[in-house]
């Protein structure tokens, strides 16, 4: 009776925790791409685990942000590119938790948020990544050239597209 009493607690506990999992993380969420991603306009798939809906856009630049509107399934989630506004499903394997940011309008760097010394000035739409947020600044990395050089500047977060302003990490 005692094991009967614990196998049906593990199995309530795990069916529990799996009709989660589409609703494990906060909505709305910035995410990234891993890898090359299909904009879909539907989530639905056919019996060989196909996606029915068409593409819309294909986004090939890694680490694009997109924001998470709906979780859909443990498979899709319905997401927002935060440029043009269009909202499409995304297949949720290909997401990634590196956060990656844009710019929203030209902003001066810099190399320090104590000392603010100006050390660039990015254009408006420059791509990189978000590698920690306080409450004001983020250190953001940009790529500056093909060979895979990068530079890390701090910039305001709300010059950035990518991140919420009370997010810290």
């Amino acid at each position: 009776m005692k094991y009967s009493l614990i196998i049906f607690v593990l199995f309530s506990v795990l069916f529990y925790c799996r009709a989660l999992l589409a609703d494990d993380y906060p909505t709305p969420r910035f995410v990234t791409n891993k890898n090359e991603i299909n904009c879909r306009s539907g989530y639905m798939v056919d019996d060989q685990g196909t996606p029915l809906g068409s593409i819309k856009y294909t986004y090939l630049k890694k680490y694009y942000p997109f924001e998470v509107t709906r979780n859909i399934n443990d498979q899709w989630v319905e997401a927002k590119d935060p440029l043009s506004n269009e909202v499409c499903f995304l297949y949720r394997p290909i997401l990634s938790g590196v956060r990656g940011a844009i710019t929203s309008e030209e902003v001066l760097a810099y190399n320090n948020p104590r000392e603010k010394k100006v050390i660039a000035k990015l254009a408006k739409y420059v791509h990189g990544i978000i590698k920690k947020a306080d409450s004001v600044y983020a250190l953001f990395e940009v790529k500056v050239d093909d060979e895979g050089k990068t530079r890390k500047f701090y910039v305001p977060k709300d010059k950035l597209i990518g991140i919420y302003q009370h997010e810290m990490f």
